[in-house]
């Protein structure tokens, strides 16, 4: 696993080897160069399984294997073209000014570590949304950035549950779903927090297990198909292919 980063277009915090933000889909650079190398190396050793092929079967084991080269040749090619047109862009922007976010953190950090030592982490979120709009700003960087992302998170349960006055349209249903698998993370990883952290998501977390017990119903089988898709993604998300087809079926039994 590699480390956690926080995606730039939605503020979701993510492991970087990922090809992309489990949560919008944006592209990550790091993770699509490994995910192009390990499709790479997936094509060499099916081509060297060819080898132990009986001879009566090779013809049409080859056609096969040539059709999926074919394929994946034109997956990595297509990933190659992007990172090449993210890497042009990247370079063609205005270069990073360290000297600057330098100075933005020695400014700004102090703040931001004095709300979060006190636990004023409402007030800590506002300061941050303000803060992240500085050109030169850098909260990826703060030790306690982590932390606040998944505070975050949680409260956002709450807020869509308390805006819910109409009947929630299916993307909100699958946003809803989607964090609250996210929350059960954070109790997976509830080692990971202090002990103040986890008191203050507490409330928060309650609230999105009280709705999902509810609201949601799955069976068994169900629930264990997904529980093992978070552990199997460190604690920390759901495929999103997986919530919106199980969503997609519940609004059909429940509207």
């Amino acid at each position: 696993m590699g480390k956690t980063i926080s995606c730039a277009n939605c503020g979701g915090c993510y492991d970087d080897e990922l090809p992309k933000c489990p949560y919008c889909g944006s592209g990550n650079i790091k993770g699509a160069e490994k995910d192009y190398m390990e499709k790479l190396e997936c094509v060499r050793e099916e081509l060297e399984e060819l080898d132990e092929i009986p001879a009566e079967e090779l013809q049409a084991s080859v056609k096969k294997q040539v059709r999926r080269l074919w394929i994946v040749l034109l997956s990595v090619g297509a990933v190659i073209l992007i990172l090449a047109a993210v890497y042009f862009f990247v370079n063609q922007s205005d270069e990073r000014d360290y000297k600057a976010e330098y100075l933005w953190q020695q400014e700004h950090y102090p703040e931001m570590d004095a709300l979060y030592d006190s636990g004023m982490y409402d007030e800590l979120e506002e300061l941050l949304y303000e803060l992240s709009e500085d050109e030169h700003a850098n909260l990826l960087d703060w030790k306690h950035n982590e932390f606040m992302c998944d505070y975050i998170l949680a409260k956002s349960v709450m807020r869509c549950l308390e805006s819910e006055k109409e009947p929630l349209d299916r993307y909100n249903l699958v946003s809803l779903f989607d964090k609250e698998w996210q929350v059960k993370g954070m109790i997976l990883r509830k080692d990971n927090y202090t002990e103040q952290e986890y008191e203050a998501m507490l409330p928060y977390i309650r609230l999105s297990e009280t709705d999902f017990e509810s609201r949601w119903k799955l069976t068994e089988e169900e629930y264990q198909d997904f529980y093992a898709n978070l552990t199997a993604n460190s604690g920390r998300y759901v495929s999103f292919d997986k919530a919106e087809a199980f969503v997609q079926e519940w609004i059909k039994e429940n509207r």
